[in-house]
């Protein structure tokens, strides 16, 4: 009997070890570190973040993967969509497909059925530890920001602050903007109104009243 239930324990153990050396070639997604990006291929070198077990037990980095393309948000047959930039150091999700993506990427047939190979990634950029600065103080508009620069939307406006400090506003039937060297200008109700002056109903002193006209603005 005891040497029956040994037996079975024996094979139960077996068996973990064929599932668990399985599962160390099956990837799935992991946070990954981007090293070095070219927009011109769309391709990146993505470092997973972590360190896999070695049969000796051993912690080891995960290799650097290169030639990752990236996922930005697209569509309308590549008509549409949103891109920004990438810099060394981003976060970002790296996704494992199911089956090898050399015949979509390159238009090739490969007769490869690898599963879940880390030479097999797509990445999507970026991902935050932390709040997403915007989403904090505008939580229900879309926004767009880099290096410094805000742009806000939502159904009511469009916003741009720029780095430089000019900002703009679409809102209602009202734009507005003002310059980084403090001109300021207001359209709407049917006129315009610079640093205060309004086009329509502004007047000039010192002009004498009768039918002539007054020379064109110098």
């Amino acid at each position: 009997m005891q040497s029956r239930m040994q037996t079975s324990n024996e094979v139960k153990d077996v068996i973990k070890e064929w599932i668990r050396k399985g599962g160390e070639n099956i990837h799935v997604s992991m946070i990954g570190k981007i090293e070095t990006y070219n927009p011109q291929t769309n391709r990146a070198s993505i470092t997973p973040v972590g360190s896999f077990t070695a049969p000796d037990w051993q912690e080891i980095p995960y290799p650097t993967i290169h030639n990752v393309p990236l996922q930005f948000p697209c569509g309308n047959g590549g008509k549409s969509g949103c891109t920004f930039p990438v810099k060394t150091g981003d976060t970002c999700i790296i996704i494992f497909a199911d089956h090898q993506i050399e015949n979509f990427l390159s238009g090739e047939k490969s007769d490869d059925m690898r599963n879940h190979s880390l030479n097999d990634a797509y990445a999507i950029p970026t991902l935050f530890s932390d709040g997403v600065p915007t989403l904090k103080s505008n939580a229900n508009d879309y926004c767009f920001f880099n290096e410094g620069s805000l742009a806000i939307l939502n159904g009511s406006m469009f916003k741009c602050t720029l780095a430089n400090g000019s900002t703009f506003m679409l809102s209602g039937s009202t734009f507005t903007f003002t310059m980084a060297d403090g001109t300021s200008c207001t359209v709407g109700g049917g006129d315009v109104v610079v640093n205060g002056i309004s086009v329509v109903h502004h007047k000039h002193p010192g002009v004498d009243r009768g039918g002539s006209q007054t020379d064109e603005p110098v």
